[in-house]
């Protein structure tokens, strides 16, 4: 949250390399995730959340990395 908030406030050409390291921050949490399920710390449904929610996260930066002219893999 901290880096989206530096990325708010960043003239734009500063704000791709930041949306990138929160893809980035992203993608650790989908794995931290996904060794929860596996290790039974919790359930189906809060695994399915908790997915729901990283990648609605994702998508936001997507486009916002899409309206910077930009992709992921581009920043």
């Amino acid at each position: 949250m901290e880096i989206v908030v530096e990325a708010y406030y960043r003239p734009k050409p500063a704000k791709a390399p930041l949306l990138k390291e929160v893809n980035i921050q992203l993608e650790v949490m989908r794995q931290l995730v996904r060794y929860l399920l596996e290790n039974k710390t919790h359930d189906i449904k809060k695994h399915e959340h908790m997915n729901r929610t990283i990648d609605e996260l994702g998508k936001s930066v997507g486009g916002w990395l899409k309206t910077l002219g930009t992709s992921a893999a581009d920043a």
